[in-house]
């Protein structure tokens, strides 16, 4: 049985490796001659290879990546766009891509797409952080935000301080801004650092220029050109200079550079012909003046009508029979006769909300606020509009009026709780209810609203308690049944929550908010295609039923068909173009595409909504953040201040607001603060303790400790954190003691594990932790990351046997069989003794994780170990561009392609190895073989 299992596996390696030699011959041949031909500055040729091994395998990321570069190369900006796109989304590295998609975006003007690219910030190097920040500015600029451009560009320079580069793009935009003083400290700056930097030359001349320093701007001009005679903003910038010394000869011979370089450039056209009028050469000049021009546009019913009384009646008959349509038609008709009938207008209003059409509702009664100021139903009705749109501060101000009128009308009360509900505030809406007081049982609508409220508080008990009072009262009214239905969907008793939408629908199929809730139910029981057809239905005959439209969205945002979901919240937009939910919806779709810059405009566009809505604040924050504009975000910090300064829980939350945004004095000052608000929360306390560790104020923190736990006692959290604060500290051995202390206090947290583990990188208690995890290991109650993290103490300390035995244990857990790192770390293992056995084992994981890096460096390494450099060279280019970051992936391929004895190339491969640093095991071996090479 075990040596069928061994055939089983070796046949599979063999077919594997036998189908990829068949790709290889096909795809990788087709690569490996398209870098020789790009390297040979021979891009035709490369094109070609490239379009073969693509043709293959499209998703040959390597070919792919390449081919972007060549488009690049040609001027073909969508095209590599496109490339380095898909490239992206098939899982290249960022830090690979990122120069070249970033410029591809920015010389088409991309400016959004460039600030998306926030979105991987966390995965990138320094060195791209760097160049994320100069692309972000560059795309302000485009924008014309030049105030958000510096902030990019300094930002640039707090990343990489001395780039020569950085500095310069900061220098041209202070002289484009005016700036000149701070553009002279800048540009000496940079030639501190490279006297001789050609571009940093011309900058100090442009800045000489602007102070009027026509000679030293010029001597500056021609260093630069000393550095680089072709360059044409050289060129260009000594014929300004030469143009305004009025040296003609001089103007004439840099021209005519230009021209040489490039024969349709139109400024040094136009300047050439100047010159050979002032010569009396008029023919040649017009010559060359219609040559330009060429070159430019190249680019760029009777009896009724005479009874009004009749209009009424036939508007009124069609209204009681549901006929809304004809309804609508004829008492708008009607009310062109006799504008001031309120009946008239009542029912017109009532048509429209029940057709689904309650901004038209609203607006029919704005147009008439005049005329409804004696009658308080339709000011009411007007408020109940106003809420059910959003326009909150309308209501209020209705409302204010109202009230004045009608001091003690609990109407007026159960109004203003529907402007709270509105608000996101269902407690305070909850109190305003909680204020009337009835002699008799409350009526139905309070109830219903008290129910949403408990609803939205999450206090389903109490909810649950309405629904089912109204049900022991048999009470029929919809609103009640719609309620109780909607109550059970919310508990998950969907079965139970049909039997109310089946008891209204039986009355009434086409009743909307039944039909409705039927189509959550049947969301919520999975059947999408009939909830599709229920809320298409109600479409139809409502074509601005806005729920509808949301559910709909909501809907294909769970299924990932996001551009499908935009289009439904964007339906709701046309009508309503300050619609909260649909404007929420939008914005959770932007979030989930990582869309941050639309996600911030869609968060600015609900802030216009509730100005002091602090759910919109928070998204508002959270999208300058992401988009790396922190200090934009301040304001809106400062107004959520105010908002929650009594409140210690948010005051918390805040706090860490303000850390993500960088203003650490203010997050400390609001968490301080919730201590004081709330002086027994534990949690808030080792909030406070924890941010002061995070800003290495460790006297602070160990102060604040003691008095923690003199108050709370010696609780895990607190422990955890002393033990954190030694291994700060270099106190390795007491910070090893408070962690096994936490271990006691709270076995089920894995907290002080990993902690422990990482002290044994540092050789710190291995011995312990070896023999404390082995006896936890053979518990009845371990877990598996509890075997993992000793089998990768024992890999660390080169213990193989011991880590190979539980890597093993661990592939026998379910789900864990064919784990790529264990895998992966197995074939490591293997590799030492048996490399045939290590291939297996890395293929395997392949086989489950064919983007894998580390997985693809090992397959092609232990390739390259059997002298099959050739076979090695695919896996170990695919390991490059899933992760460009990896030293030790650029030295496999250095090791490779030297003994391809493509030596020019590996030393490209060497050097980047080197420059990695010492982060992997065989950098000194990658240092020696390039200094072989030398």
């Amino acid at each position: 049985m075990q040596q069928q299992n061994i055939l089983s596996v070796t046949f599979t390696l063999l077919l594997f490796l036998f189908s990829f030699s068949a790709y290889a011959d096909d795809v990788v041949d087709n690569y490996e001659l398209a870098t020789r031909a790009f390297n040979e500055n021979n891009p035709n040729e490369a094109y070609i290879y490239l379009k073969n091994a693509l043709q293959k395998d499209p998703d040959h990321l390597p070919s792919k990546i390449l081919l972007s570069k060549v488009y690049l190369n040609a001027g073909n900006m969508p095209a590599a766009e496109q490339e380095l796109t898909d490239a992206l989304n098939l899982g290249a590295d960022i830090n690979l891509l990122l120069p070249m998609l970033g410029s591809a975006l920015i010389l088409q003007e991309k400016a959004d797409a460039v600030l998306n690219l926030e979105k991987y910030s966390s995965k990138l190097t320094k060195q791209n952080k760097f160049e994320l920040a100069l692309l972000k500015g560059q795309a302000y600029l485009v924008k014309e935000d030049e105030t958000l451009a510096q902030m990019q560009f300094e930002q640039a320079i707090k990343e990489m301080p001395d780039s020569v580069r950085g500095m310069n793009t900061l220098a041209t935009l202070y002289l484009k801004l005016g700036w000149l003083d701070k553009a002279d400290l800048i540009i000496k700056r940079s030639l501190d650092i490279d006297s001789r930097n050609e571009k940093t030359l011309v900058l100090s001349g442009d800045l000489a220029l602007r102070k009027g320093n026509t000679d030293e701007a010029l001597a500056n001009y021609l260093a630069a050109y000393d550095k680089d005679s072709d360059d044409p903003r050289v060129l260009r910038s000594l014929v300004s200079v030469y143009l305004k010394l009025d040296n003609r000869a001089e103007v004439k011979r840099y021209i005519n550079l230009i021209l040489s370089q490039s024969p349709n450039d139109p400024a040094a056209t136009l300047i050439n012909a100047w010159l050979l009028i002032e010569d009396n050469d008029y023919d040649v000049a017009k010559q060359s003046l219609a040559d330009l021009t060429a070159q430019l546009s190249l680019l760029d019913d009777p009896e009724l009508a005479q009874d009004a009384s009749l209009i009424f009646i036939q508007g009124a008959s069609e209204f009681i029979q549901g006929n809304l349509e004809k309804a609508k038609q004829q008492l708008e008709l009607y009310l062109s006769h006799e504008p001031t009938n309120l009946a008239a207008l009542r029912m017109l209003t009532e048509v429209y909300i029940k057709g689904g059409n309650a901004r038209k509702a609203r607006e029919v009664l704005e147009s008439r606020r005049h005329d409804i100021e004696a009658d308080s139903g339709l000011q009411f009705r007007l408020v109940q509009l106003y809420i059910q749109e959003g326009k909150l501060l309308s209501a209020d101000q209705l409302l204010a009026s109202l009230a004045s009128k009608y001091p003690d009308s609990s109407f007026v009360i159960y109004l203003k709780a529907l402007v709270e509900k509105g608000r996101r505030r269902p407690q305070q809406a909850l109190d305003l209810l909680n204020s009337v007081k009835f002699k008799e049982a409350e009526p139905v609508s309070f109830a219903l609203l008290r129910g949403e409220l408990l609803v939205q508080l999450n206090q389903l008990d109490a909810a649950m308690a309405i629904a089912n009072d109204f049900a022991s009262r048999n009470v029929d009214q919809t609103e009640a049944l719609n309620y109780i239905a909607a109550v059970y969907l919310r508990a998950g008793k969907t079965d139970l929550a049909m039997t109310y939408i089946e008891q209204v629908l039986a009355q009434d199929s086409s009743e909307l908010s039944a039909l409705f809730n039927k189509a959550i139910a049947l969301k919520s029981l999975n059947r999408m295609d009939e909830s599709r057809g229920i809320l298409s239905g109600i479409l139809k005959k409502n074509e601005q039923h806005t729920p509808s439209y949301l559910l709909m969205a909501r809907i294909d945002q769970q299924a990932g068909k996001l551009e499908n979901a935009l289009s439904w919240t964007n339906k709701v937009l046309v009508y309503d173009a300050a619609n909260p939910e649909a404007l929420e919806t939008k914005l959770s779709i932007y979030k989930q595409q990582q869309n941050w810059v639309e996600a911030l405009e869609t968060a600015r566009q609900l802030n216009k909504v509730d100005r002091l809505n602090a759910t919109y604040l928070v998204e508002l924050v959270n999208g300058l953040v992401k988009l790396g504009r922190q200090s934009e975000a301040d304001r809106y910090l400062k107004i959520l201040h105010s908002i929650w300064s009594d409140d210690a829980v948010n005051l918390g939350y805040l706090a860490r607001l303000q850390m993500t945004a960088g203003m650490t004095d203010a997050a400390l000052e609001s968490m301080e603060k919730a201590v004081q608000l709330a002086p027994t929360s534990l949690n808030l306390q080792l909030d406070l303790a924890r941010m002061y560790f995070a800003q290495g104020k460790l006297d602070m923190v160990s102060d604040l400790v003691e008095k923690i736990e003199s108050k709370f006692g010696r609780q895990a959290p607190v422990v955890l954190l002393e033990g954190d604060i030694a291994r700060s500290r270099g106190e390795h051995d007491r910070a090893r003691k408070a962690y096994y202390e936490v271990v006691k206090l709270d076995p089920e947290n894995p907290a002080p594990w990993f902690n422990l583990y990482q002290l044994t990188l540092n050789k710190v208690g291995e011995e312990q932790f070896a023999s404390t995890m082995e006896s936890k290991v053979k518990s009845a109650n371990a877990k598996p990351w509890m075997r993992k993290l000793l089998a990768d103490s024992y890999l660390n300390r080169g213990m193989l046997d011991q880590a190979q035995g539980h890597y093993e244990q661990l592939r026998k857990v379910p789900g864990l069989g064919d784990d790529p790192a264990i895998l992966n770390n197995l074939a490591n293992i293997y590799a030492n003794s048996d490399l045939n056995k290590a291939l297996q084992t890395a293929t395997q994981g392949l086989e489950k994780d064919e983007k894998n890096p580390a997985l693809l460096d090992t397959v092609g390494w232990i390739l390259a170990r059997q002298d099959k450099y050739k076979e090695a060279l695919p896996y170990l280019r695919n390991a490059y561009s899933v992760d460009a970051r990896s030293g030790e992936i650029r030295y496999h391929l250095g090791y490779t392609l030297l003994k391809l004895d493509r030596s020019r190339e590996a030393l490209v491969e060497l050097e980047a190895a080197v420059a990695a640093g010492n982060t992997y095991p065989e950098f000194n071996k990658a240092k020696a073989l390039l200094e072989s090479q030398k």
